[in-house]
């Protein structure tokens, strides 16, 4: 990592060096020519005050360069595979027999899936371009102050600044698939002259072929394994009236329907199984998920003996496998137990908006979020997402509020053109 730092730098206290040299030998000369100056010479005409100050000012200013190269940003580094091997920009990366994972200096990781092919382009301090040359890849990309990662398929472009999803392309249809799990990204057509973003966020499913030509954005639900047990699934709850699950008669409400903790449940074996749920959520078998908490000893007990992001996490995986009760079981008690995490909050507007379809209720629970944490990590997601839901409940005069207030914040973010087409229909 020194290399591309310290070199220049070097060779420019060289060139430095070399400067002073070259004046110092000059006032040299000048010293001895004024020892046979013509005696119609004075002092004053002698002094020349730029003989002071022009290398002082050439050794401030190679300073303050070899000061602005030192302290720059260093760009991302990655490593390959298991054994961490260094990887190189512009080489190719093929997984042939199994999953390789690629991880970088800043914490995020592509995970290239079997039979795929991958090449990092660029790396600079805020992130890295990635091009997907065919394949799978699960993507994770930490979040930080200006984070700015692209991953490139085709002629598309997956815009990232933190985020979980996993990303195929099919090179010989030409199709790109893009599924959420947290986060947002947005994706572009490189070769689509006036192309808007297009927006996916947490729990959707994108697809498009032939450079935008045909796409498509639904719920992200994982296929169930067709080898589940009848006797894992969940009791089934009344349907409200809104057409999601009834959180009435969940099982928080009701004790006695709560599954009892068994007697042989350890500490140790509650971390398995944890380890074991949050496994499956993370190749996105929320179903399966779901089921092994069930079977560990139910749903609610293990809410009751989650901390915090734990139990954030199960309302998540709750929310992506469409089990809207569940999901608001675990954000509710979230938001009981830990009022100062954010989170729940967002999560019972994604739930609204998402799967009830109860488009006022998700604008009442952003409008919460951002009532509660004004500059909470999602406030601008949140002042996006209440605009959208009043638009969506046809309640038109708090849209318009809402994307004045949206474009006055975020005149640039990625609602902005929906703000302005409810502004100015």
């Amino acid at each position: 990592m020194e290399e591309p730092v310290v070199k220049p730098f070097e060779n420019l206290l060289h060139e430095v060096a070399g400067y002073q040299k070259e004046v110092l030998s000059r006032r040299s000369r000048l010293a001895q020519l004024r020892l046979h100056r013509p005696s119609g010479l004075t002092a004053k005409s002698r002094f020349r005050p730029w003989n002071l100050w022009v290398p002082s000012l050439a050794v401030a200013a190679a300073g303050i360069v070899g000061f602005v190269w030192m302290t720059r940003p260093a760009p991302l580094t990655f490593v390959v595979g298991p054994t961490a091997t260094p990887g190189q920009p512009q080489v190719s990366l093929s997984a042939n027999l199994e999953s390789v994972p690629v991880r970088f200096s800043d914490g995020s990781m592509v995970e290239l899936n079997r039979g795929g092919e991958l090449k990092v382009i660029d790396l600079d301090a805020e992130g890295a371009t990635v091009e997907m040359t065919s394949g799978r890849a699960d993507v994770s990309v930490k979040h930080r102050k200006k984070t700015h990662w692209r991953l490139d398929a085709g002629p598309f472009e997956v815009v990232v600044t933190g985020t979980r999803f996993s990303m195929e392309w099919d090179r010989p249809t030409e199709t790109l698939t893009v599924a959420m799990s947290e986060g947002s990204v947005e994706i572009v057509g490189r070769h689509v002259a006036d192309s808007s973003p297009i927006r996916v966020t947490a729990g959707q499913r994108f697809s498009a072929s032939k450079n935008l030509s045909r796409w498509t954005i639904e719920a992200n639900q994982p296929v169930a394994t067709a080898t589940k047990p009848a006797a894992l699934a969940p009791t089934p709850t009344p349907a409200d009236p809104s057409g999601g699950e009834s959180a009435a008669n969940h099982d928080e409400a009701n004790p006695a329907l709560a599954p009892a903790p068994t007697a042989t449940t350890t500490g140790k074996s509650s971390a398995k199984v944890a380890r074991r749920w949050q496994l499956l959520a993370k190749q996105g078998r929320y179903n399966d998920a779901l089921d092994a908490i069930e079977k560990s000893g139910g749903f609610m007990a293990t809410c009751r003996r989650a901390g915090a992001e734990e139990l954030v996490q199960l309302g998540d995986v709750a929310r992506l496998a469409r089990r809207s009760a569940r999901a608001d079981q675990a954000y509710q008690l979230a938001r009981k137990r830990f009022p100062d995490v954010d989170r729940p909050i967002f999560g019972l507007g994604l739930l609204s908006f998402e799967q009830r379809h109860d488009y006022a209720a998700a604008a009442d629970w952003f409008a919460t979020y951002l009532r509660k944490f004004p500059r909470g990590p999602l406030a601008n997601e949140a002042a996006g997402r209440e605009m959208e839901s009043w638009q969506r409940a046809g309640s038109s005069a708090k849209a318009v509020s809402a994307a004045k207030r949206y474009l006055d914040s975020q005149p640039s973010g990625p609602y902005a053109p929906l703000a302005r087409q409810i502004v100015s229909p």
